[in-house]
């Protein structure tokens, strides 16, 4: 796995989200992060749980040298963002196009 490439895209995740208008100046509660569900859906917007939840866990990963997780083909995150801002009316290009980067990195066949 592309480990280099993993962490130069999680470093232009903020500046993706920022240039979509998708950048949040507040941090959620402990209880909004302590969400069970997944993507933290009952408590986070997806673009929250990008900023807040995914970019630390994957750097932490990264920089402990603990494995990533891994996705099937077409099973990745970026599907659901499209979905999921569609509904909202939102476009994010750049942040879709680097989440769907991050997604073929964590691909296995």
């Amino acid at each position: 796995m592309p480990y280099s490439a993993l962490q130069t895209a999680l470093e232009q995740l903020p500046q993706a989200l920022q240039q979509d208008g998708l950048w949040s100046h507040n941090a959620p509660t402990a209880a909004a992060l302590a969400s069970q569900v997944p993507f933290a859906a009952d408590t986070l917007s997806i673009e929250q749980w990008l900023q807040f939840v995914l970019l630390p866990r994957l750097s932490q990963l990264l920089q402990q040298g603990l494995p990533l997780p891994q996705f099937r083909k077409g099973q990745g995150m970026s599907g659901m963002l499209e979905l999921q801002w569609q509904q909202r009316g939102i476009k994010a290009p750049a942040t879709l196009q680097l989440v769907a980067a991050i997604d073929r990195i964590l691909e296995v066949e």
